[in-house]
């Protein structure tokens, strides 16, 4: 008799958040277990690209220029990594993407020995032995964002592919990576 006058008296309102609250904790467990001891560095590739990147360019000494996703890559390599989207550049690279420079010149300019892009949805396939590079690429930075832009003429010197992680809260798509030797690099007329 008590329980049904209080519940008259609730509602469904107050009922709703007592069913909240006594799922919170399920929800909690759930959380920590995915994300604490099953979680694996597979589980995101963003982190994997960057370990594995780091494994491949082992023992090549230089300035790496990356754009997207270089703030994990950079941790992971611990080396100097010239960041190609601006959000970290002097404002004379600022100018550079505003004035959409020619990648060649601008990666000259700043000394990168190596140049790293990454890609998620679209993958990167030569044309007539040429790639076309535009730096921040459209994947990362939208389609109207200013740009640098290059065609590369010289096959990558790493070029792997990050799968998606296996279990079912890897939410990161795979991730394609190339690396070109700007030192024995072949530049093209932009298309």
């Amino acid at each position: 008799e008590w329980s049904q006058s209080w519940f008259r008296s609730a509602g469904l309102p107050t009922l709703a958040v007592a069913c909240l609250v006594a799922l919170a904790p399920a929800f909690a467990v759930r959380y920590y277990i995915e994300h604490g001891p099953r979680w694996s560095i597979a589980d995101n590739t963003l982190l994997a690209m960057s370990y594995d990147l780091g494994d491949r360019v082992s023992g090549r000494d230089g300035v790496m220029a990356m754009g997207a996703i270089a703030g994990v890559a950079t941790y992971v390599l611990d080396r100097p990594v010239f960041q190609l989207e601006g959000i970290v550049g002097d404002r004379r690279f600022v100018e550079h993407i505003r004035r959409e420079d020619p990648l060649e010149d601008v990666l000259r300019e700043y000394h990168a020995d190596y140049l790293v892009v990454s890609l998620a949805n679209v993958r990167s396939e030569p044309l007539d032995g040429c790639y076309v590079i535009t730096q921040p690429n459209a994947e990362w930075a939208g389609e109207r964002s200013a740009k640098m832009r290059g065609t590369i003429c010289t096959e990558p010197i790493v070029r792997f592919i990050t799968q998606k992680g296996p279990n079912a809260w890897s939410r990161f798509p795979p991730l394609e990576t190339l690396v070109w030797d700007l030192r024995d690099a072949r530049w093209g007329e932009y298309r």
